[in-house]
């Protein structure tokens, strides 16, 4: 077997025994096998083999954040179509004539209230912003309040109902 067979540069200890080699000109004690022969530019070998490793590294690495990027922008990509796709105000006030029901619940630990649209079943999430203007212009107020884990329903107010 020749040094360059032998030698793995995705072995940490044999990376390491190149180091020892680079700083003190010499490779460990008892590292090299006695079976093991010293090819004609060997060293020029070994240093081929690392900048192909380094250069498969640095690609994967790279590889792996594109992926990783690639991943995050389609989250958020799929979160703002989400925001997008909630039905706003005048839609709200339209499923809420045509029977929809506006509730509301606490979230996680009662931070925000999650608000959505109900009718047989089906339910559609609702944009919190939207249920907030809709409330400050009296275009909707509380028909029956929740407590702090129960759900709030809403309904339209007298001059909306047609």
């Amino acid at each position: 077997m020749t040094i360059v067979e032998f030698f793995d540069p995705r072995n940490a200890d044999h990376c390491r025994a190149f180091q020892h080699l680079e700083q003190h000109g010499c490779w460990p004690d008892g590292f090299i096998p006695d079976d093991v022969e010293m090819t004609s530019a060997w060293q020029v070998a070994l240093y081929a083999r690392l900048a192909g490793c380094w250069i498969d590294h640095v690609v994967a690495v790279d590889n792996t954040r594109r992926r990783r990027d690639e991943m995050r922008q389609k989250l958020e990509d799929e979160r703002k179509s989400k925001i997008r796709n909630k039905p706003k105000k005048d839609e709200i006030l339209r499923l809420m004539r045509e029977g929809w029901t506006l509730c509301s619940h606490p979230g996680v630990r009662g931070s925000k209230l999650h608000y959505w649209l109900r009718q047989d079943g089906d339910h559609k999430s609702v944009h919190a912003g939207s249920v907030k203007a809709l409330l400050r212009a009296k275009l909707i107020r509380v028909k029956e309040a929740g407590g702090m884990a129960s759900r709030t329903t809403y309904e339209l107010t007298g001059e909306q109902v047609r």
